[in-house]
Formats: structure tokens, C-alpha cells, sequence
């Protein structure tokens, strides 16, 4: 009987450590399964508030660059610069902000800009055929009104010879065109008449850089 009852005993006892044991088992395991969860849902919450700032920042240039070019298409150009301006600060390296300012200055006839605009969106994107395109366009326009201006100006000063602002005029236009030497022909002529403002002794100085006539 005493023998009996020690078997039982240990038979109770072993029972009990392994529903111990599996309690404790059970335990860690929903520790663990939590901790898991926690972990994933840290993990998950920091890639939220790391890369929420950037899907803002870029569904806010999508919708610049929608808004600017609903306003083109409304003939609002200067409203679509505006845009343009905000889009191209945020986004330099991106061709096409600097191409649809590029239309909107074309469209306002300030070629100066526009092919700053065009030349800046090959830069980045220089086998793009739309924006060599519109380079050629722009540039073929640009010289054709530099071309009229200086015709005009010259018939002026066959009439009013010594009026300095015409040969300022001529050499700015050459100046923009790139044709250095003229450019500096006429600026020469200009201070025979007038001193050079503080702007203009700036542009005179980079045409002689152009021509190599710095000492």
C-alpha cells in the first residue's frame, strides 16, 4: 500500500510539473508572439512616418505641375509660372517643370527666358525630341527679334546719330546672340557717349572676358 501511494504521489507530481511546464511554455510563447506583433508594428510605423513626408511632398508636385498646366491650357501663364516656379525649386533635376515654363515664356514672347527654360530641360534630358524641338523653335524666334531690333535701332540713328541708348541697345542684342565681337563694338561706341552704369560695366566686362581682351 505505502509503495502504491509513493507511485501515485510521484505520478501526481510529474503530472503537475508538466502542466507547469506547459503553462510556462504557453506563457513565453504568447510573450513572444506579442512581442513579435509589437515589433512589426514599430517597424511598420516608422516606414509610415519616414516615408509619409515624402508621398505629401511628392503628391504636392503632382499637383503643382496639374494645376499649372490646367492654367496653360486656360491661357494663364503667368499664374502657371508661378506653379512652375514652386515645382522647379522642389524638383531642379526634373526636365519637365523647366520645359512647361519654357511654353509659358515662349507663349508671353519673353524668348530670353524661354530659352534659358528649353536649354536647361535638354541639359537634363538631351535626347528628348520634344525638348530639342522647342529649343530650335525658341532660338529661331529669339534671333529673328534680336535680328528686327537692331535693324530698328540703326534706322534711328540714321535720323538721331548721337542718341547713346540706340548703340547700348545694338550691343545688348548682339551681346545676347552670342556674337561677341559686335557686341563689343557697340558697347565701345555706347561709352564714347555715356559713362556704363554699374549693370552695364558688369555685361561690358563679360564681353571682353568672351573676346579674350581682359589684360
Amino acid at each position: 500500500i505505502q509503495l502504491r501511494w509513493i507511485r501515485e504521489h510521484r505520478m501526481q507530481k510529474t503530472c503537475l510539473s508538466n502542466y507547469l511546464l506547459q503553462k510556462s511554455l504557453m506563457k513565453i510563447k504568447s510573450v513572444l508572439t506579442e512581442f513579435r506583433f509589437q515589433t512589426v508594428f514599430i517597424f511598420l510605423t516608422g516606414i509610415f512616418f519616414i516615408t509619409s513626408p515624402f508621398l505629401n511632398s511628392q503628391s504636392k508636385n503632382v499637383l503643382l505641375k496639374a494645376q499649372a498646366e490646367e492654367h496653360m491650357s486656360a491661357g494663364k501663364y503667368g499664374e502657371a509660372i508661378n506653379l512652375l516656379n514652386r515645382f522647379i525649386s522642389a524638383n531642379p533635376q526634373d526636365a519637365q517643370g523647366y520645359n512647361l515654363r519654357g511654353l509659358c515664356y515662349e507663349n508671353r514672347k519673353d524668348y530670353e527666358k524661354s530659352v534659358y527654360d528649353f536649354r536647361s530641360a535638354v541639359k537634363l534630358d538631351q535626347k528628348n525630341k520634344t525638348y530639342n524641338q522647342n529649343l530650335e523653335r525658341v532660338v529661331k524666334s529669339w534671333e529673328t527679334l534680336h535680328y528686327n531690333k537692331i535693324d530698328g535701332f540703326k534706322r534711328v540713328m540714321e535720323i538721331i546719330p548721337d542718341k547713346p541708348e540706340n548703340y547700348l541697345e545694338v550691343g545688348k542684342c548682339f551681346k545676347n546672340l552670342g556674337i561677341w565681337l559686335e557686341a563689343e563694338k557697340w558697347y565701345d561706341e555706347y561709352i564714347k557717349r555715356e559713362n556704363l552704369s554699374a549693370d552695364e560695366l558688369i555685361r561690358y566686362t563679360e564681353i571682353l572676358a568672351k573676346n579674350n581682351h581682359i589684360s
